[in-house]
């Protein structure tokens, strides 16, 4: 799998939350630049993006979503 954002190499990696080591999740870590996502964050910026379509029809997705 290759990352969205560089087109780098994803692996699977486990995230924690920092004030409760119990819990975690499973995610996709890009190993050059970093970027992670889980399948509630794509649920969720695919969402987002909907919305933002719609307020802004004038931009891409790319540029609304780029970091």
């Amino acid at each position: 799998m290759n990352c969205h954002r560089c087109h780098g190499l994803m692996v699977r990696d486990r995230a924690y939350d920092l004030l409760d080591t119990h819990i975690h999740c499973d995610v996709w870590r890009c190993i050059c630049c970093g970027n992670m996502f889980d399948t509630l964050m794509l649920l969720n910026k695919r969402r987002g993006q909907a919305h933002l379509q719609l307020e802004h029809a004038d931009l891409s997705i790319e540029q609304l979503t780029a970091a």
